[in-house]
């Protein structure tokens, strides 16, 4: 089931899916003490491309300018918001592909076995 292509902000089931995804994540990109530096937004826009979907980690301790710098990234790049948490974004930039990995995975054993039979109504068979 991929994510539908749009401009509109995500729905919060496509946020949940992607807070699935993303939760397994390392922080590709780092915002250090300079700030949003015009070679840092090209890193994350050359991310963003790459992956669709990744954590940023930004070093300042200041909320206000943390919430500026995202409001900044998902203006200037077209990317939705996900995910903020103290000093990680979440961030996604769809071009229709996107497949959440959780979606990708085979079912579980459980699942191809059946239901589960106690031992003791097998015994009796």
């Amino acid at each position: 089931m991929p994510i539908p292509h749009n401009e509109s902000p995500l729905t919060p089931a496509e946020r949940v899916v992607l807070r699935g995804a993303a939760h397994a994540l390392k922080p590709t990109v780092m915002i250090g003490n300079d700030g949003l530096t015009p070679a840092v937004l090209a890193e994350i826009q050359r991310t963003l491309e790459a992956h669709q979907l990744i954590k940023i980690k930004m070093m300042s301790d200041d909320r206000e300018a943390r919430s500026a710098v995202h409001s900044q990234i998902c203006e200037q790049l077209v990317c939705h918001p996900v995910q903020i948490i103290g000093k990680m974004f979440v961030l996604f930039k769809d071009d229709g592909s996107y497949i959440p990995p959780a979606l990708l995975t085979a079912p579980s054993a459980r699942a191809k076995k059946g239901p589960h039979v106690p031992k003791k109504q097998l015994a009796n068979v």
